[in-house]
């Protein structure tokens, strides 16, 4: 017969006491003598915090810190909405994780938003090649000669080279071979 290797607690509802295996004696803080005392506990205890929104100033129930910020300096949220525009209005700038010290993007982003903009007007917010119509927030704007070929990625961005395309359409004219992305850059510097 093996030796007992546990010790006796006090059950963490009733208070009795029973003997504990002892590889259960690290891994729970609360002890119990049986399903029913855990039972018992489990509905006493309270299910969520009234905590306040970092963004909205609403009151809610919080369930074990749902929407809390990874870093406990940003606050808690009531809603996932309201953590996305508090994050747009003060994570920016050298507060920001991309921040790298005030240069623009690899695309000279400002340049960009004015040149998607522009095709997405210009195209009535339609996929040039299924005609599928959105709001916006689904299509992209294709380069047609990538922005890889040009010396200097803001010649890229002019509304000749750009086209509105749907999400599926546009994965789909991505999918080309090297021969026709050779192709492409001769059309552009007239070399054959």
């Amino acid at each position: 017969m093996r030796a007992k290797t546990g010790k006796f607690v006090n059950c963490a509802e009733c208070t009795e006491k029973f003997y504990q295996r002892k590889d259960k004696l690290g891994r729970n803080k609360f002890h119990f003598c049986s399903p029913e005392c855990y039972w018992a506990h489990r509905r006493k205890r309270p299910k969520t915090a009234i905590d306040t929104c970092t963004f909205c100033g609403k009151e809610f129930h919080n369930p074990s810190g749902h929407y809390k910020a990874k870093d406990a300096k940003y606050g808690s949220f009531c809603s996932q909405k309201c953590y996305g525009k508090w994050r747009t209005e003060n994570i920016v700038g050298k507060n920001s994780p991309q921040w790298k010290g005030g240069v623009s993007g690899p695309r000279g982003m400002h340049a960009w938003k004015k040149a998607r903009k522009d095709a997405l007007e210009r195209d009535n917010y339609q996929c040039a090649q299924c005609r599928k119509k959105s709001d916006g927030r689904n299509l992209d704007v294709h380069h047609i000669i990538p922005v890889d070929f040009f010396d200097d990625p803001l010649d890229a961005h002019v509304l000749k080279n750009l086209v509105t395309m749907c999400r599926k359409c546009h994965a789909t004219k991505h999918k080309l071979t090297e021969a026709q992305l050779k192709g492409l850059e001769a059309g552009r510097t007239g070399k054959a």
